[in-house]
């Protein structure tokens, strides 16, 4: 099948996950011509560099795949009205879909999304069912795997700082639960944000809860991570946490999870929970609240989003620290579940190929 990819091929959330559908396509023998979305963020390794050779390709493509927010502005440089089938790959986090991006998903043929929670959104919005369920594709498996816990007892999270990932959440439950005689730390690595606007953000948080004097240490990383940079950063890390309110997967606590880390993850039908058991993660309790701050304009305040009970989060980062041993298994070991799960990825995919023409 001759496929043509349209996306951002970078390191956000959208273009990690369209690097990895890209890959399966390949890997599954299938001709790709990928037209990225802005310049395209690759690095000099094996696999970056197969995707390289299809940049731009030329090729009559049989299927065209959109990989995008489905914003007006967006379909207007992207649709094409050529005859090829367009499916469009999308990623949505809340139980309610913005009118525009109802306009323009209703210029596609096809529309895939990777939760059955907004499957179901889809349908009932736009009450069509031309829509299918895709699972999340999973990185490659890292080469490093972390096996034991470090000295320094680490709380690691990786995100994009603003409100969809309720890093004050984050903050104010860590600082409600340890001070620094705990032998213990909270790494952040985040961007899309300067570094001194997040030091000054943790410092009021940190005035807020009158902990100055007594805090245990919080440092935040905001640059770009090579991949060997992020694999010393997930081995330095003895627990995964996020508060997330807003997830169109996962992505951070199922690669967490590859490396071999436990997570503490909210407990809401947003995350995919596929992976996760009772030897290598926590869940804590959520409830609805209406959605403000949201980083896409397109929200509305009838919509809802879940927030974390913050006391909560704050007693499972505690219960991970002091009973650590107890609770997880080390290494975490997901690797039939991963086979499994690509081999559930390769027969959707499979599924949606067979929509481009003959």
């Amino acid at each position: 099948m001759r496929v043509e990819y349209i996306a951002h091929i970078s390191n956000s959330g959208y273009g990690r996950a369209a690097k990895a559908y890209c890959l399966r396509l390949l890997d599954l023998g299938h001709e790709l011509s990928i037209l990225p979305i802005g310049p395209p963020q690759l690095e000099n390794n094996v696999q970056d560099n197969r995707l390289s050779n299809c940049i731009s390709k030329k090729t009559i493509p049989q299927l065209r795949i959109i990989h995008e927010i489905p914003h007006p502005q967006t379909a207007i440089g992207l649709m094409r009205n050529d005859g090829v089938p367009t499916v469009w790959f999308y990623a949505w986090e809340l139980e309610l879909l913005p009118q525009c991006y109802k306009d323009t998903l209703a210029q596609a043929d096809y529309c895939v999304t990777f939760s059955q929670l907004q499957v179901d959104v889809y349908k009932k919005e736009m009450g069509k069912d031309n829509i299918y369920y895709l699972p999340h594709v999973i990185p490659s498996k890292p080469t490093v795997r972390k096996t034991q816990k470090n000295n320094d007892f680490t709380f690691l999270s990786v995100f994009r700082w603003d409100e969809r990932k309720d890093p004050q959440g984050l903050l104010k439950s860590y600082l409600y639960g340890f001070n620094k005689e705990d032998n213990v730390r909270l790494v952040l690595k985040t961007s899309a944000i300067q570094y001194d606007a997040i030091v000054n953000s943790i410092n009021m948080i940190m005035k807020h809860c009158r902990l100055r004097k007594n805090f245990p240490p919080v440092i935040p990383i905001t640059k770009n991570l090579s991949q060997s940079e992020l694999d010393s950063l997930y081995l330095e890390g003895d627990v995964f946490v996020s508060p997330t309110r807003a997830e169109g997967w996962g992505y951070g606590f199922n690669e967490a999870l590859l490396y071999g880390l436990p997570c503490i993850y909210p407990d809401t039908n947003h995350i995919n929970r596929t992976f996760f058991d009772s030897s290598n993660s926590l869940s804590v309790p959520t409830r609805k609240v209406f959605v403000y701050n949201h980083s896409f304009p397109e929200t509305s305040d009838k919509m809802t989003w879940p927030q974390v009970d913050e006391i909560a989060l704050a007693e499972q980062m505690r219960n991970a620290f002091v009973n650590y041993d107890k609770l997880f298994k080390l290494p975490v070991n997901i690797a039939q579940a991963y086979l499994d799960e690509q081999k559930l990825v390769d027969n959707y995919l499979n599924e949606i190929l067979k929509l481009g023409r003959k």
